[in-house]
């Protein structure tokens, strides 16, 4: 049987127990309290814009060839934004070469001419495009373009590079790149589709003679792009002047 003095001491230990539990909870909701967890919202706000070259070289006699594609991504906590003008950067053997830069934007991936926010004639090798973009939150696009003039050379390379966004507050959100290269070959656009009312033109060949002729042959399909059966000439373009014309 258990005396008095052996009861108090099991109920003081088990006192001190109690209280050195109850002193560690406090000062573990102390430190809780003191540095509470804050959400980052830094990423969740921030209005992100990545551009990325595209893959076809630029050809004369096309009216559009996009060169380039902007991921623009609003937050939700941005219900619209008014953009007004974007940096443009070319290089300068490209300032003579081009006819036209335009602007399109588009609500997929996919390049379509038809939304046109903006156009401009470049003089120099650094400058801003004028344009009218009012964008939702959310994942938008948009692409540039390039018209060549009818004399350029196809023997040149046109790097362009778009650096910033303004918005109509004068704000600047810079723009960042992709790792691949931005430098595209130009080159001449023999035959396109809907030309002398064809439907398509296909299988292409080309050969140079020994005298520096340069021959192209290809399928003039009338009807449809389908094999023979079918109505298919074979036709012929030529070239004596390093494919210039």
């Amino acid at each position: 049987m258990l005396d008095f003095r052996h009861f108090l001491f099991i109920n003081n230990h088990f006192l001190k127990t109690i209280t050195s539990f109850i002193i560690c909870f406090i000062m573990f909701l102390q430190i809780c309290f003191a540095n509470p967890a804050k959400k980052d919202t830094t990423v969740a706000d921030e209005i992100v814009a990545t551009s990325f070259t595209t893959f076809n070289p630029i050809l004369k006699g096309l009216a559009t060839n996009p060169v380039l594609k902007i991921k623009l991504e609003l937050p939700a906590s941005v219900q619209q934004k008014s953009f007004k003008k974007i940096k443009i950067n070319i290089n300068s053997s490209a300032v003579g070469e081009i006819q036209m830069i335009d602007i399109f934007s588009t609500s997929t991936d996919e390049f379509s001419s038809v939304n046109l926010i903006g156009s401009v004639i470049p003089n120099k090798s650094s400058f801003y495009i004028p344009v009218k973009f009012n964008p939702n939150s959310g994942t938008t696009f948009i692409w540039l373009s390039v018209a060549l003039k009818n004399d350029a050379s196809v023997n040149n390379k046109i790097e362009v590079h778009c650096s910033k966004l303004i918005d109509e507050l004068n704000h600047e959100i810079d723009i960042k790149e992709s790792s691949s290269s931005y430098a595209k070959l130009t080159g001449f656009a023999i035959r396109k589709i809907t030309d002398d009312s064809v439907n398509s033109y296909r299988i292409p060949g080309f050969v140079t003679t020994n005298k520096g002729t340069l021959i192209a042959v290809y399928d003039v399909r009338y009807n449809s792009s389908r094999d023979l059966p079918g109505n298919i000439d074979v036709g012929m373009c030529r070239s004596t002047d390093k494919g210039n014309t």
